[in-house]
């Protein structure tokens, strides 16, 4: 109980201290959501006004508040957060116990982002079906928990983790989009013509955000935020 309760008290804490980011990435998403092109052009090809339709329905969404997530997670470490990371150092947490609880806090703003983003499309009449947000969520909170671990990093290792937080995004848009037309569907998924992308796109989005999650933990156990001269 006492590790729970230190857990949510660095969470409350990252959050009120970053709730100004909080709302400028909900009133970004919501004029970005708005103003987002909607529809598509007329097509008699099927394949072809499924993957336009796929492709409108994700590429905002999913890239937008990718984009916003790893900015929330480069923001977690840092001359802006020394006194917070001080403080969580004597907090009764292992690193991975401490790792869970900082990584909640850009998780936090990037859903919140996503589901204004969504909200804004709603309004404005096109907004994706719930299954393609669910599929929007998880690339961005994949990517946003690759870019935590570039905070701990310096130089060429830090941009690393960036773009690779950005490469989860561009592989999750890919599998969500096209998987479905690369073959035949499998058998018993003839009436889910959806299923294949969409299960092959949230396992691959679990799979990276466990990995990273772990790594992280891992990073952070070892990070000292007080820097040696």
């Amino acid at each position: 109980m006492k590790r729970r309760a230190a857990a949510w008290a660095i969470v409350r804490a990252r959050l009120r201290s970053q709730r100004r980011t909080l709302l400028s990435c909900c009133v970004a998403s919501l004029i970005v959501g708005l103003i987002q092109p909607h529809g598509i052009n007329l097509t008699h090809d099927p394949l072809a006004a499924d993957l336009t339709t796929r492709s409108v329905w994700l590429t905002g969404p999913m890239f937008f508040c990718s984009l916003i997530g790893i900015v929330v997670a480069s923001m977690q470490r840092g001359a802006g957060m020394r006194e917070l990371e001080l403080c969580e150092q004597s907090a009764p947490l292992y690193g991975r116990e401490l790792a869970r609880a900082t990584a909640l806090v850009p998780i936090v703003i990037a859903t919140i982002a996503a589901l204004v983003y969504w909200g804004a499309q709603l309004a404005s009449g096109f907004a994706a079906p719930p299954t393609f947000f669910i599929l929007a969520l998880a690339a961005v909170e994949a990517s946003t928990l690759v870019a935590l671990s570039a905070t701990l990093r310096r130089g060429p290792t830090r941009l690393f983790y960036v773009l690779l937080a950005l490469m989860t995004t561009t592989i999750a848009y890919v599998l969500a989009v096209y998987v479905d037309t690369l073959g035949p569907i499998p058998r018993g998924l003839g009436h889910y013509p959806d299923a294949l992308g969409v299960t092959v796109e949230l396992l691959f989005c679990a799979l990276v955000g466990f990995l990273a999650l772990r790594q992280y933990g891992e990073a952070l156990a070892r990070y000292d935020p007080i820097p040696r001269g």
